[in-house]
């Protein structure tokens, strides 16, 4: 039987493009993003990742699903609720669920006026009625991050980076991980054998913060 060596090296070719292509992000952007922050963003992660960016009203969003990084920039009050509480009527709260449903890989960066999710503050000059809808706010923060969702600033965002969403890192644990970073919540014990590990391997911890109210 004779080989057909011209379509052969196309096969290995397809075959060959596949295996070295970079895993795609979808990054989703608010009416509030600047252009200049998207196209930063859009440079940053090239090198790692292929970008597709759209619009939070963007319709084409439903028919978004073949990506291995979801990235909601500047998120405001009205998707963090939404998603905690499973609504779907918008394109963003829908696209949200859809990905929380398949188990894919979602990183959150907040709105500018909801950063101090991220951040350990002294509350004792905040008046109690305000600490009392903080409260429900980080509420809506800790039902996503158990469903699977990540807090941050997008721009340390890295495809080496573990998330590990249980109570307890152990050693055996580390052993098994082979990023550079693990992202923990600030809730998740971690045994001193485990730093001990994480540290002989180079792997470093990113906390993020649960704040109590």
């Amino acid at each position: 039987m004779k080989i057909d060596q011209q379509l052969l090296e196309q096969i290995i070719l397809e075959v060959a493009g596949r295996l070295t292509e970079k895993p795609k992000l979808l990054l989703v952007y608010e009416t509030t993003t600047t252009t200049e922050k998207i196209e930063y963003l859009t440079s940053k992660f090239k090198e790692h990742w292929r970008v597709e960016v759209f619009n939070a009203d963007d319709a084409r969003l439903k028919e978004q699903s073949d990506y291995q990084q979801l990235v909601f920039l500047d998120v405001n009050q009205d998707l963090l609720a939404r998603g905690a509480m499973g609504l779907t009527d918008t394109l963003s709260s829908s696209l949200l669920a859809k990905a929380l449903l398949h188990g894919q890989s979602i990183f959150f960066e907040p709105a500018k006026d909801l950063q101090w999710l991220l951040e350990k503050r002294d509350q004792s000059s905040i008046p109690e009625r305000v600490k009392r809808y903080q409260a429900q706010l980080l509420k809506y923060k800790k039902k996503l991050h158990e469903f699977g969702v990540w807090f941050g600033f997008v721009e340390y965002l890295r495809p080496s980076q573990h998330v590990y969403d249980r109570k307890l890192l152990t050693e055996r644990d580390i052993q098994k991980i082979n990023t550079s970073e693990i992202w923990v919540a600030s809730t998740t014990i971690i045994t001193n054998l485990a730093r001990d590990a994480a540290k002989e391997k180079g792997i470093q911890f990113r906390v993020d913060h649960e704040e109590q109210i």
